[in-house]
Order: structure tokens, then sequence, then C-alpha cells
């Protein structure tokens, strides 16, 4: 699935240049990716001066298996998310310690805010004041409006933060059931 996200991204590419950015970054959904791997990026086919930040899947060293979080691309850098959504993802394990931390994207810092993230109280603890939101959501499931929900609780968050908020989420497939 990854692979068909590479002519956007370097569509995406063609129009910020043309637009008279130098160096754009591309934000994708939540899960995307998946696992990343060496032969991905180069799938990818990225231009080299362009940053993708997407959901995927890395390995982390307190886990047995692979997280869901954020990749950032080329730099290969994985965040895993801070909180997997209780009962549906049972298999993955909170990352509390990254409460508070941001992720340097370029050269600006950012507060990653995954999925189910924006609804409980976690922000409150999370978020920093003035510090960008990269909010990556996955609404392929949603027929009842859920994603509506968490993106207006972060553009909350976000105001109650005097922070700026950028949000990318999967919508759901007209006529295909979840």
């Amino acid at each position: 699935a990854a692979l068909r996200y590479g002519p956007i991204v370097r569509d995406f590419a063609r129009q910020a240049k043309a637009a008279g950015e130098a160096s754009p970054t591309i934000l994708l959904p939540e899960n995307v990716l998946g696992a990343v791997s060496s032969g991905l990026i180069k799938a990818l086919d990225m231009p080299p001066d362009v940053r993708l930040v997407a959901g995927g899947s890395g390995k982390v060293p307190w886990a047995d298996h692979l997280q869901k979080g954020v990749w950032v691309l080329p730099d290969r850098t994985f965040y895993p998310a801070i909180q997997p959504i209780p009962l549906i993802e049972e298999g993955l394990r909170p990352h509390w310690s990254a409460i508070g931390h941001t992720a340097r994207i370029g050269d600006i810092r950012y507060t990653l805010v995954v999925c189910y993230e924006p609804v409980p109280a976690l922000p409150i603890y999370h978020l920093r004041y003035g510090t960008p939101i990269l909010l990556l959501g996955n609404g392929w499931w949603d027929r009842h409006g859920i994603m509506r929900v968490e993106v207006s609780l972060a553009r909350a968050w976000a105001r109650l933060f005097n922070a700026p908020i950028a949000i990318s989420r999967g919508l759901p497939l007209r006529g295909k059931a979840p």
C-alpha cells in the first residue's frame, strides 16, 4: 500500500517546488507506510530534498514486536506513538517516556499526536505551549464521525496551547465496508 503513495509524494514535491518551497515536508496519515525498509525508501523514489512524515510501524527496544508511530524520511527516524487505543490495540505497549518530547523535522521541533491520542487527557501532559502539532490519524474505518471528534479535540488542544496544527488523516473509502 505504501508504494501507492510514491507518485503522490513526488507530485506534491513538484508542486511545492514550483510554488517556491525549497525543501517541502509532506505529511501522510497514520499507518500508510507499515514497516520501513531500504527497499521501501528506494521504491518511494522521493526527491532528495523532500522530507516525508508518515505513520507506520517500527521496532523499539522495549517491545517484542513492531509498534505504531511516525516515520520521518529520508532521515529514517521513528517516533513511536505514546498511547495505543485501549482494548483495540492490545498488543501495543504505551510509551510513557515520550510524553513531553518533540520530534525534530528539518530545523523545526514538532509535537506528534497519533490517532486516539488527542481524545484522553494525554495532551495536557504532552503538548508544549507554542510548539507546532502534527496529528496523524487513520479513519478508513470511520462511518460514524469519530475522526471528526478526534480532529475537533486536537484543534481545541492546539488553541489551548497556542500552537499551529497540521492534520493528516485517511478517510473512509466510499462503498467499502471496514
